[in-house]
């Protein structure tokens, strides 16, 4: 940009020589420094310290002939101490000396550069202009014209963010204002995403800052005359760029594809669109999108989803000009025009619809790939990254660092599990500290841009959607049309790319909507999903279940019985009808524990539970409301999730649901040693046949023998009916979120007559002393849950004789500080928007039941890794195992608990080897280390071996 300020002094230099005799009677250019020279003042020096990012540059103004004016001129420079354009600077020292017929002449001289930048001939000039062109820095190939006509438009940009700045600033004060008034309307800040959190968190640039590198980057490319493309900005918006590509090698198919473009259609180009994020540059990867020509295949998702596009893969120190050279390199290896296509016609700037461009930043947003991917392979695979991985190692934060860095590494501050009664694996002043509103604020603004999207495909589908659960439209989207059709919106585009293609016939739109990512991104965000999950972001998962229900169409329904997510993917490849079927059964559940709270005993009035819950008026109001709002969601998210899956099974086709898998798996030749696929066999029949039994309902369960807390629940007058809410939207995703895998389980039970008591039986996990038993778990939701953990109970205890733990005591006490029984850490706490009995559950099975418990004893964990403490280990996991062999896996064999004979039995029936094995192992251990306890321990596996013969 040196160029440019030696451009502009020139051009105001030849206009000032043409002008009559004025006080400012010459301008010249030394160096860095412009020199002012006046009729009846001193010479005035503009020193600008960084030429190269003129106007984006400080000046200091002086003047070295007379220190008075120095003094006046003063005032001035801070004026300029971050963007001083020529033309500003002179009307300013103008208007300080008094010189307003001088300022007055800038500003024509100013304006006119515009309007001469659109007379033809201006460019050219003879040999001595050319010469007196050199004197002022300017190169014998520089385009003068240009040089000006994007130093007014690096203006204008400039305008344009003082402007944005500026309404930021009264946005900022209204709300400031708002809030000091107690102003329900008050405007709420934009949230950052997950991934613009981390991008903002590794900012170290000032807006001013980051606007002055993008804008120095692409006020340089456009003056270039030599590079490849041709760009501008859109709107005199620095952080949105059009970019044009009018050649390539002419090795590229591409290249031949272009000219044949040309020649049907006049025009041979291709054109990109580059949005950078404000304030977030260049920590942050810029939203890419292929505007024309129509390509064949999925180029436009697959060059939005471009992995140099990705956060995690994200230089921010590489150069646009570089970034731009590998998005052409992409282009010249893989692209191939459609060049029949009627929606490349040149009248028509943008070839490809609403919904598809929708769709190509879904996958780069979501990062899936596309169901078409096995056919478009060589695509996928030529998007060369070209990271410096040197880069991305200085970029990630600085506690992931010393993570990686000491991996490797034995952890010798290992001490006990967090959470688990008596203190937390992590050092005492580690940040790294779970904090649960700032992860549901986290989560929400994670949700918020695949929400936009979700929306906007919806009605870009143009499908008659059902209507939604109340509250959870506040974006306001209604269906764009009510007769079923199937089509893209057309001329209502909102995503500033001016007149779009509109041309797909329907046939075109459902192979669209087939080949992409939608379906895979939907099967991904439904696999992992629960009606616990769903009920608490019930915005999002609407969105989602309208996009699904456009799909639920006769002409598009074929695509959700066989699984669209490619193998490539991995996951469960399930596919999206037997998903939506499985959530229909939650929300069924969950209807019914609601039916069944209606006619519930005694009852008691919503206000009554608040005021259960909090001895503050106030605060009892506030907990209605929020009480009463989440089960008003929670029920027309169940129903909405009901009519969904009904609209799916009325349009699907007949044959059934399949899944690629099964498909895959029938004609899979890859060899496999028999001892894996045996084991591998047992490992699917225990799941299928366990999946079964993993929830239930028994009478009788409350009842004083069975149950330590039915006594409690039987003295409760009526049932508060947040709790039976919260009960049963964790009840009705029991069965899908339950842990479930050989090595260890969890099943549970709840009281058929009432809901607040529940029982759950844990399989020790692999590896520990507690392999293969059994235990059994009372639960009791007192009236006041969620407000308050759960009451928690091991029966599983040999009559009170065993001790199994440190955290379980032979009393039957849970010691866990999610259940309040140990003050923890923070973070380690029971939450009651976020906490629930399911975590309690994984709580016990992976941070109780371990493989070294007698390290959980506070104290022990500073000889964890002294020889004394490993000796003091060993000898305390040989009485569990004796414990475990007699009362978690004999005398549940002989006397199995209350509804859960059948998940006994099936358990060691379908696990008898491993338990067998594992049993004989400990006995043959405890035999050579001489214990006392292994003619018990023997006695044990015999009695074991006997009743599991029985089976």
């Amino acid at each position: 940009m040196a160029k440019a300020l030696a451009a502009d002094a020139k051009y105001f230099s030849d206009r000032f020589k043409q002008a009559q005799p004025l006080q400012l009677q010459s301008i010249t250019k030394d160096d860095a420094t412009i020199q002012l020279h006046f009729k009846e003042a001193k010479a005035i020096q503009v020193v600008y310290f960084q030429q190269d990012t003129y106007p984006n540059s400080p000046a200091m103004l002086m003047s070295s002939e007379d220190d008075d004016l120095s003094g006046r001129l003063q005032c001035l420079n801070d004026q300029f101490e971050e963007y001083a354009l020529l033309s500003d600077v002179l009307k300013a020292v103008c208007s300080t000396l008094e010189y307003d017929t001088d300022a007055l002449l800038v500003g024509e001289i100013a304006a006119s550069q515009a309007e001469e930048e659109d007379q033809d001939g201006n460019g050219t000039c003879s040999e001595d202009e050319d010469d007196q062109g050199n004197t002022w820095g300017m190169g014998e190939n520089d385009d003068e014209e240009l040089i000006r006509e994007v130093l007014q438009k690096t203006s204008r940009w400039k305008r344009l963010e003082e402007e944005r700045v500026a309404e930021e600033e009264r946005r900022k004060l209204r709300a400031e204002e708002a809030a000091s008034c107690s102003v329900g309307s008050a405007e709420r800040a934009q949230k950052l995403s997950y991934l613009e959190s981390i991008a903002k968190r590794n900012q170290i640039f000032n807006m001013n800052e980051a606007f002055q590198m993008l804008s120095k980057e692409l006020s340089e490319m456009m003056q270039r005359l030599d590079l490849p493309w041709k760009l501008d900005a859109v709107q005199d918006d620095a952080y949105h760029w059009e970019v044009v590509f009018p050649q390539f090698a002419d090795s590229s198919p591409l290249t031949q594809d272009l000219k044949e473009l040309e020649r049907l259609q006049g025009r041979g180009e291709v054109c990109l669109r580059l949005k950078f994020k404000r304030g977030l540059h260049p920590f942050f990867p810029p939203q890419v999108q292929l505007l024309r020509p129509r390509c064949l295949g999925p180029i436009a998702g697959a060059l939005a989803s471009h992995p140099m596009l990705q956060l995690s893969k994200w230089d921010p120190w590489r150069s646009q000009r570089d970034l731009l050279e590998h998005l052409r390199t992409f282009l010249e290896r893989t692209a191939r025009i459609d060049v029949e296509s009627p929606l490349n016609s040149a009248h028509i700037p943008v070839a490809y619809t609403r919904l598809e461009r929708l769709l190509a930043h879904l996958e780069a947003l979501y990062g899936s790939l596309p169901a078409c991917y096995n056919a478009y392979t060589d695509v996928y695979s030529a998007r060369d990254t070209g990271v410096d991985e040197l880069h991305l190692q200085a970029m990630a934060p600085l506690t992931k660092r010393a993570k990686t860095a000491t991996a490797g590494e034995d952890d010798k501050s290992k001490t006990w599990a967090s959470g688990t009664g008596y203190g937390s694996g992590r050092g005492l002043f580690s940040a790294e500290v779970w904090d649960p509103q700032q992860a549901a604020s986290a989560q929400d603004a994670q949700d918020a841009e695949l929400r936009r999207v979700m929306s906007s495909l919806a009605a870009a589908l143009g499908c008659d959607i059902p209507s939604a659960p109340a509250g959870a439209s506040a974006d306001g989207l209604q269906p764009s049309s009510s007769d079923g059709s199937f089509e893209a919106i057309g001329s209502d585009d909102s995503d500033e790319c001016g007149s779009e293609a509109n041309g797909l016939s329907e046939a075109e739109m459902v192979s669209v909507v087939g080949s992409s990512c939608l379906i895979p991104v939907l099967e991904s965000l439904l696999s992992g999903a629960s009606f616990t999950d769903m009920a608490s972001r019930v915005k999002y998962y609407t969105d989602i279940l309208r996009v699904a229900s456009c799909l639920c169409h006769p002409r598009t329904a074929h695509l959700l019985v066989v699984c669209q997510t490619p193998a490539a993917a991995g996951g469960a490849q399930t596919s999206f009808m037997q998903l939506l079927d499985n959530l229909e059964r939650q929300a069924q559940n969950f209807l019914s524990v609601l039916h069944s709270a209606s006619r519930a005993r005694g009852g008691i009035t919503r206000a009554a539970a608040a005021a259960a819950a909090s001895s503050s008026a106030v605060q009892a109001a506030a907990n209605q409301q929020d009480f009463e709002e989440e089960e008003r969601c929670s029920k027309a998210l169940a129903d909405f999730i009901v009519e969904v899956a009904r609209r799916a099974k009325a349009s699907a086709p007949a044959s059934g649901v399949i899944t690629r898998s099964a498909a895959a798996d029938s004609g899979s030749n890859t060899p496999a040693s028999s001892s894996a696929q045996t084991q591998e066999a047992a490992d699917a029949a225990y799941v299928e046949t366990m999946r079964k039994l993993q929830l239930g309902f028994v009478a009788d369960l409350g009842a004083d023998r069975n149950h330590k807390y039915g006594k409690y629940a039987a003295a409760e007058q009526a049932q508060p009916r947040p709790r039976l809410v919260r009960l049963g939207k964790e009840v009705a995703s029991l069965n899908v979120d339950l842990p479930l895998n050989p090595s260890s389980s969890v099943f549970a039970r709840v009281d058929e007559q009432n809901m607040t008591l529940w029982q759950a039986l844990i399989t020790g996990p692999a590896n520990t002393p507690y392999e293969g038993g059994c235990f059994i778990f009372d639960f009791y939701f007192p009236p006041t849950y969620p407000t308050i953990p759960p009451s928690v109970n091991l029966r599983t205890t040999g009559g009170g004789s065993v001790r199994f733990n440190p955290n379980l005591y032979n009393c039957g006490k849970v010691c866990l500080s999610l259940l309040g029984t140990w003050a923890g850490g923070k973070g380690e706490g029971w939450e009651v928007l976020t906490s629930s009995a399911l975590q309690v559950l994984v709580s016990i099975q992976s941070l109780i039941l371990v493989d070294e418990p007698y390290f959980n004893e506070p104290g022990y964990e500073s000889i964890m890794h002294a020889p004394e403490g490993r000796k003091q280990n060993k000898h305390y996991n040989l009485n569990i195992r004796e414990q475990t062999m007699h009362w978690a896996i004999w005398q549940q064999l002989k006397s199995p608990p209350l509804g859960f004979e059948e998940v006994v039995r099936s358990h060691f029936r379908l696990r008898s080897e491993q338990v067998l094995a594992t049993c004989q192992a400990w006995v043959a251990e405890a035999e050579a280390d001489k214990a006392s306890s292994a003619a018990r321990m023997k006695k044990f596996l015999n009695d074991i071996r006997g009743e599991i013969a029985k089976l």
